[in-house]
């Protein structure tokens, strides 16, 4: 009899180990868990940052591209605007001269 129970004990003891084995791995296994989830959140956020750069990148590129062109447009309206009225500038003053003096 005494045989017997020191084997369940031995069982117990056994039964108790492997419980407490299968707690520390199941830990284990939900840190692992929270470890990868947290690395690939990381890594969708820096690719997101990424990504954003690049458009923030590629859209200033086409600002900058789009202030050149309208500065140009700008330079050419100016100098035309600019040659019209030198050329037009007696003869808008002397028709303004004349409105005014008809009234």
């Amino acid at each position: 009899m005494e045989f017997e129970i020191s084997e369940l004990i031995r069982a117990d003891e056994k039964a108790r180990h492997d419980v407490e084995e299968a707690h520390r791995m199941k830990f284990e296994l939900k840190q692992k868990i929270a470890d990868a989830q947290k690395q690939i959140s990381e890594q969708a956020w820096q690719q997101v940052h990424r990504e954003v750069e690049e458009k923030k990148a590629e859209l200033d590129a086409q600002i900058s591209q789009v202030e050149t062109e309208n500065r140009k447009e700008y330079e050419v309206e100016l100098n035309r605007l600019e040659a019209q009225y030198r050329e037009k500038k007696e003869a808008w003053c002397e028709e303004i001269v004349r409105r005014c003096l008809s009234l």
